[in-house]
């Protein structure tokens, strides 16, 4: 019995509502993660001192560039 794999036929599809629900969950995750980096960026800035990346100075250039 030949093995039919799910991911290409739902990443190489036409079908609106797939395509939909996909651009739904890419849009979800990249703004989560958008928001995590604000807030992380925000407690750094937002007080003296070393808050969340505990002075590692190139992460913090690295995140303020991405």
């Amino acid at each position: 019995m030949p093995t039919i794999s799910v991911v290409p036929a739902i990443a190489w599809t036409t079908n609106a509502k797939v395509v939909g629900c996909m651009y739904l969950g890419a849009a979800l995750s990249f703004g989560a993660s958008g928001m995590l980096l604000s807030w992380v960026l925000r407690g750094e800035i937002g007080g003296l001192g070393e808050q969340l990346l505990f002075g590692d100075h190139h992460l913090y250039n690295v995140l303020i560039t991405s």
